[in-house]
């Protein structure tokens, strides 16, 4: 698994955010890596740890060429500390400029909106880690300059990944949780692109087909779900209907909880 090569600052929410659920969202992040950015291509990752996972992999793998468009400033910062001598000169990293959240770790603002829209423009892909997401209401972003990037990054999505790890999947939906899509047809029209892809970890010690099952029998008893593999199933009940092979769950071993 690839770890960053800094350190960084411990009171901010960055930080903490890294080490939860790090095993998860490392094989995450390595599946995408591996299996979506090949040489040649280009891609916006948004700010949050699961994307900063998804940077660190392509840094150690030194895709050549590559083209890679941020507003994190710790995939800034890691950028230049994995070996500068031989670094390909094809592998190239902008950095969308803003206001500077020290706690996110993050650029953002309405300036830096502006200029990740066109980012995501010019890219092949958009990869975004998401707060939660819920099936029917869709993705979220807590804080305001998180979300803003988001609701930014997808008013013209083309080939867009939404990195979830599976706790992630596993709440329950309240009002007061932001919605990156304020209507529920905009999320629907995202998931109805064949290009568009939900990657997340399974729950420790579970197959896809455990999880499937368990979300037909919750849909057809209409019980409510009561923990969080269960909520997990309910989370993903309606995404396997929208995305199919879209929607990728990748296992984790059972000792490799959270």
């Amino acid at each position: 698994m690839v770890g960053p090569k800094a350190t960084y600052p411990k009171d901010t929410t960055f930080e903490k955010r890294i080490h939860e659920n790090e095993h998860a969202k490392e094989t995450v992040a390595e599946y995408i890596a591996e299996h979506f950015l090949g040489s040649g291509q280009s891609a916006f990752i948004s700010d949050g740890s699961s994307t900063f996972f998804v940077a660190l992999s392509l840094f150690a793998r030194k895709t050549d060429p590559f083209s890679l468009c941020t507003n994190s400033l710790p995939i800034a910062h890691e950028y230049p500390l994995w070996g500068t001598k031989d670094w390909p000169r094809e592998f190239a990293m902008d950095l969308a400029g803003g206001r500077v959240n020290p706690t996110l770790m993050m650029t953002g603002g309405r300036d830096c909106e502006a200029v990740v829209e066109g980012m995501t423009k010019r890219v092949q892909w958009t990869i975004l880690s998401t707060r939660y997401i819920f099936g029917i209401q869709g993705p979220t972003g807590w804080e305001p300059d998180s979300l803003g990037i988001k609701q930014a990054a997808l008013r013209v999505p083309q080939r867009v990944i939404l990195i979830v790890d599976h706790a992630k999947l596993s709440e329950k939906w309240t009002e007061k949780i932001p919605l990156v899509f304020a209507l529920p047809s905009e999320w629907q029209a995202l998931m109805k692109s064949p290009t568009t892809y939900v990657v997340t970890s399974l729950p420790p010690g579970k197959a896809k087909s455990e999880m499937q099952q368990l979300g037909q029998t919750l849909q057809t008893s209409k019980r409510k779900p009561r923990h969080e593999e269960e909520w997990y199933a309910r989370n993903t009940w309606p995404l396997r209907f929208a995305l199919g092979d879209r929607l990728i769950e990748i296992e984790l071993p059972v000792n490799r909880s959270r």
